[in-house]
């Protein structure tokens, strides 16, 4: 029954938030709205587009918006702005930039995997009982019949 009631506030809770968000909503085209949440703000690049509050911001998703709204492609409008504020504008690099991240995270998982399975490997190994080879056992010397003679006159 509390299990039911928590599921019942969970999504409740979420219906509010998702409406509260959307209270606040620009009228803007979703492209402009994203290619806006993909720009810096060229003033300062302490913020995105969509949520930076300067002159500059304002006139820029005016721009962006009047530009989307005329057909122009937002990758033709972030082109513009970058080449007219500079690469630093953009608020994620391009898409390659994490390639090489992306290997080397790769890689050093593939390393670890393989320096867990060597330790699990060798634990095994040490947890196996060492057999006795028959040669072993029937290596027997002048020491072990004496010890064997001096423990029997002990019985």
């Amino acid at each position: 029954m509390r299990f039911a009631l928590v599921v019942v506030a969970l999504l409740t809770l979420a219906l509010l938030a998702t409406s509260l968000t959307g209270l606040g909503a620009s009228s803007a085209p979703p492209s402009a709205r994203a290619l806006e949440a993909r720009l810096l703000a060229p003033c300062c690049f302490g913020g995105t587009l969509d949520t930076h509050d300067s002159e500059l911001s304002r006139v820029l998703r005016r721009e962006i918006e009047e530009r989307v709204g005329r057909g122009e492609s937002p990758a033709a409008i972030e082109l513009n702005i970058v080449e007219r504020y500079g690469p630093q504008v953009r608020a994620m690099p391009r898409a390659g930039a994490f390639l090489g991240l992306t290997v080397a995270v790769m890689a050093m998982i593939v390393v670890a995997g393989l320096g867990l399975l060597r330790v699990v490997l060798r634990w095994q190994r040490l947890a196996r009982p060492e057999v006795e080879t028959v040669a072993r056992v029937a290596a027997r010397d002048a020491y072990d019949e004496r010890l064997d003679a001096e423990l029997a006159t002990f019985d």
